[in-house]
């Protein structure tokens, strides 16, 4: 004898068939699916507005936390090692003196000067330095046009961007062009393969 099973509706929303299977309206459906979104965005908000950070902290620990140290700033990457443009150089007389023959520590003496042309108004002659012992007593500053000498008031030293500054008492005025000397200086002739450095090769078994 076969028997049948109704359905049972629920009000009409939510029941089961002769198979035992779960049958729904499509207004219900619907509903339970708006539902679980709904409580998925607030769960997600309460989580947002009100969990501790990673570590605890503020929103800079975060920050701290998840970023790598290949995108973290390097202080050096953020310094200004340019000169001021107050003076534009127009040319250099540099003589080298290096004891090679009789080298014990590689030394060399130096001189240099440099004509310079002023563009603004300033206070300071700056060079980059690296590695350079300067005689201060043989600083000369001039005005090219006059002939006449600036008093140099303080030398300073920035060994973190290599600046040498020369402070002046005197401003330097646009239009005219100056010249500063440095007299003597020592420096070594390194072999960093850096600015004047010395270096050697073998040729036919020999070094040179």
């Amino acid at each position: 004898m076969e028997t049948t099973k109704r359905a049972s509706n629920n009000g009409g929303h939510c029941g089961t068939d002769a198979d035992g299977k779960i049958r729904m309206s499509k207004p219900f459906a619907v509903g339970l699916a708006v539902l679980f979104v709904g409580a998925t965005v607030a769960v997600g908000l309460l989580v947002y507005n009100f969990a501790d950070p990673v570590g605890g902290g503020n929103d800079d620990s975060v920050l701290a936390t998840t970023m790598s140290p290949s995108t973290a700033l390097s202080p050096q990457l953020l310094k200004d090692v340019r000169l001021p443009t107050h003076l534009k150089p127009l040319m250099y007389d540099v003589r080298l003196l290096p004891f090679v023959e009789e080298a014990k520590d590689w030394r060399i003496d130096g001189y240099v000067k440099v004509y310079m042309s002023c563009t603004s108004p300033g206070r300071n002659v700056t060079l980059h330095l690296l590695e350079i012992v300067v005689d201060e007593s043989s600083i000369i500053v001039e005005n090219v046009d006059t002939g006449a000498r600036i008093p140099v008031t303080d030398i300073g030293y920035d060994k973190a961007r290599q600046f040498m500054t020369v402070n002046l008492g005197e401003d330097l005025r646009p239009g005219m062009q100056y010249s500063l000397e440095i007299g003597k200086f020592d420096a070594v002739l390194n072999d960093k393969l850096a600015g004047f450095y010395r270096s050697k090769y073998e040729h036919q078994g020999s070094i040179r």
